[in-house]
């Protein structure tokens, strides 16, 4: 065989066994919310700087659906790191979802200059949020100075400051005598 065939069969095979590591993957973090509790999406895809990052298309009661566009064409990439990653991470805040079951669907479409969106690639996921206890977590409130102690920072405040205008004073009368 030519080497150059060998080294595309072996490039091929290698393709072939390592694409399941590197499909679509949806995650959510925190893992298991409760209700009323800030929900985000991490969205994981092979690197791909052409990929628009994902966007929330529609969240309705038990559904949630992300979108990707890939424009068709030649595409320059703005930046490229080297070496460049194997996947591509990005975020999407949901907000605080209410008690259920969500299934979560991304899709990711070949976007032509027509405007036809053709389906490339889809995953989905499941999402449980449970029952909370009634909205967000109590914030603790930022403790307050006391009065006295105001009274007394205020007084310091007022002690520099008539120290300091009181050198002023002294300076102008020394440089006006002189």
């Amino acid at each position: 065989m030519r080497p150059d065939v060998c080294r595309h069969l072996v490039a091929s095979a290698l393709l072939l066994c390592c694409s399941p590591a590197l499909a679509l993957s949806i995650a959510f973090s925190p893992a298991s919310p409760s209700a009323g509790e800030a929900v985000g999406a991490i969205l994981t895809q092979p690197f791909n700087c052409a990929v628009m990052p994902p966007r929330l298309k529609e969240a309705a009661a038990g559904s949630i659906t992300f979108e990707s566009l890939v424009p068709d064409g030649v595409v320059h990439c703005p930046f490229i790191p080297d070496p460049p990653p194997t996947v591509s991470v990005h975020s999407v805040d949901l907000g605080a979802l209410s008690p259920g079951t969500y299934a979560a669907t991304w899709n990711v479409y070949l976007y032509e200059s027509s405007g036809v969106q053709t389906l490339l690639e889809s995953t989905t996921a499941s999402l449980v949020v449970a029952p909370g206890g009634g909205g967000p977590a109590p914030v603790n409130p930022i403790p307050a100075l006391s009065a006295w102690t105001l009274f007394a920072m205020g007084g310091l405040c007022a002690g520099i400051g008539l120290r300091r205008l009181r050198r002023v004073r002294l300076l102008h009368r020394s440089a006006g005598a002189a």
